[in-house]
């Protein structure tokens, strides 16, 4: 499945960028006039609609591509909303799609940052570095950010850590007792999808973390506490039958995109 190309920027969009939630409600009339209504499951769409301005000759070629590959809405790929948090479940460590070492105990409900209690505690128990981490569906030579809060009460290190196949690249950050916001950006020269982010933590270390996010750029945002669903959809289509390409100055173009998925 190709991926929305990546602009030199890091960016999958430019702002302002429009995103619209559709969803489809059943009513039921009963002969009395009493009404029921159920959300159909089977009906509900997100639609985002961004211009694109000062796109150079190869960004421009890319777009033009990946839409007559498409054949405009016929064919899906798949886009990284550039307003989501591209970590699943990012307040429950203990679900399937976190990936584990095999001695790292994690415990919720501890303090964080935001002055609740939904932080977790990691144990980092044995003798070796143990890790923490989540596999996300995109290239590995796109731009991302992975940031989180962490605490540590005796003073550690630990490292984040990104691979795509054989390639990784990784940064080690010093924290203390107060909450501190990490972050590590880093594009890898493979297109190799999935991509895993990692959290390593040294042998015999107790670390509280909170806010886990990926980001498909070169810079963190505000954090976006995730569920079930996050911002990767590898479905998407595009919602438009032409793509208008316009030459407003030497070497640089526009367009507007429109960009749906179930």
């Amino acid at each position: 499945m190709p991926f929305f190309p990546q602009l030199t920027t890091g960016a999958v969009a430019q702002f302002p960028v429009s995103k619209r939630r559709s969803l489809r409600t059943v009513i039921e009339t009963a002969p009395g006039g009493q009404q029921a209504k159920l959300q159909d499951p089977g009906v509900r769409a997100r639609e985002w609609m961004f211009d694109l301005t000062g796109l150079s000759p190869s960004e421009a070629a890319a777009l033009e591509l990946l839409f007559t590959a498409s054949e405009g809405r016929l064919h899906g790929f798949s886009y990284l909303d550039p307003m989501a948090n591209l970590f699943a479940h990012s307040e429950n460590l203990s679900q399937a799609v976190w990936i584990k070492s095999a001695l790292l105990q994690v415990t919720p409900g501890i303090a964080d940052p935001l002055g609740t209690t939904r932080a977790s505690r990691l144990t980092a128990a044995g003798a070796g570095e143990q890790a923490l981490a989540q596999d996300v569906a995109g290239p590995g030579n796109y731009w991302f950010a992975m940031s989180c809060w962490v605490r540590a009460v005796s003073g550690t290190s630990l490292t984040l850590r990104r691979l795509a196949g054989a390639i990784s690249a990784s940064e080690t950050q010093h924290i203390g007792p107060a909450w501190r916001r990490i972050t590590m950006s880093a594009q890898l020269a493979s297109a190799v999808s999935p991509v895993r982010f990692e959290l390593r933590l040294p042998a015999g270390t107790v670390a509280d973390v909170f806010g886990l996010q990926v980001e498909a750029q070169r810079g963190a945002s505000d954090y976006k506490m995730t569920g079930a669903q996050a911002g990767a959809y590898p479905n998407a289509r595009f919602a438009q039958d032409e793509l208008e390409v316009s030459a407003d100055y030497d070497n640089q173009f526009s367009t507007t995109v429109r960009i749906r998925t179930q």
